[in-house]
């Protein structure tokens, strides 16, 4: 009966609440994103991704910490890899270039990974310039990509220099 009592108190604790209404994403709890990305509801794992995106972009390392297992988690699962890899479009850590230079590494391109492949190119697009352009001037010299992706690489690099 006590744990209930705790649980109880934990989940009306609205600390996070800023006094003009909105959420202070350093203090919003952390249990039910971690629950719901692992959901199998669609949308509540859509929702989990997005929360842990915004927290990891307010500096809560441990969002942005999941955010990466869960890469490996829904390792054959396409479809929910690319959500996981939009809510790193929230994150400006060097780490999280790293994360997905890595799944580039590791993916063949092919017609059912290529939607996924732009995805993660989309987010490094997103990151500081100086957390990407060493790993794509890299991606251009590597024989695994063809010229269309190369230029792909070549055109992020470019847009980040402007």
């Amino acid at each position: 009966m006590a744990d209930q009592k705790d649980d109880t108190k934990k989940s009306s604790d609205f600390s996070f609440i800023t006094q003009e209404g909105g959420i202070d994403w350093a203090k919003f709890p952390i249990g039910t994103a971690l629950k719901d990305a692992v959901d199998r509801n669609d949308e509540r794992f859509s929702s989990a991704c997005i929360t842990l995106g915004i927290m990891s972009r307010e500096g809560r390392t441990e969002a942005e910490v999941f955010l990466f297992g869960m890469l490996t988690y829904y390792e054959n699962d396409l479809a929910r890899k690319s959500e996981i890899v939009e809510a790193l479009k929230f994150s400006r850590s060097k780490r999280a270039a790293q994360v997905l230079f890595s799944e580039l590494d590791q993916i063949v391109s092919s017609n059912t990974t290529r939607a996924y492949i732009n995805t993660i190119l989309e987010t490094l697009g997103t990151l500081p310039k100086g957390h990407v352009k060493q790993g794509l001037e890299k991606l251009i010299q590597e024989k695994k990509w063809t010229y269309k992706m190369k230029a792909k690489f070549t055109a992020i690099l470019e847009e980040l220099e402007w």
